[in-house]
């Protein structure tokens, strides 16, 4: 949005190093969501000079999306999209978003999970802990992740059932 390239990437660097330098991350691989994040996704691998093999470069769908990300720890993502992978694979990810986009912190609302977004204008010694505190807390992420994930999908399986119900009526 309105957060330049550089500082995004300085951003994100920043907290893979901080995770890698605590123990709790052993290795970080960078995934790109989609051909317009190219520049940005490359310009972040190699800040942090990270070996090809952990730079993901492939037109994975997202049931392979959701394979990578259940094999993770910890995602950190700007994208909506590898968040909710993310989750449905029942792994914690934290959206880093600007503030000003409210579609991230509207959906982890929703779900009971806003803790597990940071505005990517916090500052960055403060993102570091606060992911750091989520990272060590990932037992409990990920009990809140399968309820709420359950609860989605729980509801989600009652809207053919409520709009069957609303036809029925309709044609009464």
């Amino acid at each position: 949005a309105n957060e330049g390239s550089e500082a995004h990437v300085a951003l994100f660097a920043r907290l893979a190093r901080g995770l890698v330098a605590s123990g709790i991350v052993r290795q970080v691989v960078v995934v790109l969501q989609t051909d317009e994040d190219r520049p940005i996704s490359n310009e972040l691998a190699q800040n942090l000079q990270l070996d090809p093999r952990f730079f993901l470069d492939d037109d994975l769908d997202p049931d392979q999306l959701a394979n990578v990300y259940r094999a993770c720890r910890l995602v950190i993502s700007s994208r909506l999209h590898a968040v909710l992978l993310s989750l449905l694979a029942g792994v914690p990810a934290i959206s880093l978003a600007p503030e000003v986009t409210f579609k991230e912190r509207a959906v982890l609302e929703l779900l009971g999970l806003e803790s597990l977004w940071i505005p990517s204008t916090t500052d960055p010694d403060r993102a570091v802990e606060q992911c750091l505190a989520i990272a060590s807390e990932e037992a409990s992420h990920r009990r809140a992740i399968a309820s709420a994930v359950a609860a989605a999908r729980a509801q989600w399986d009652e809207v053919p059932k409520t709009l069957r119900e609303i036809v029925q009526e309709a044609r009464r």
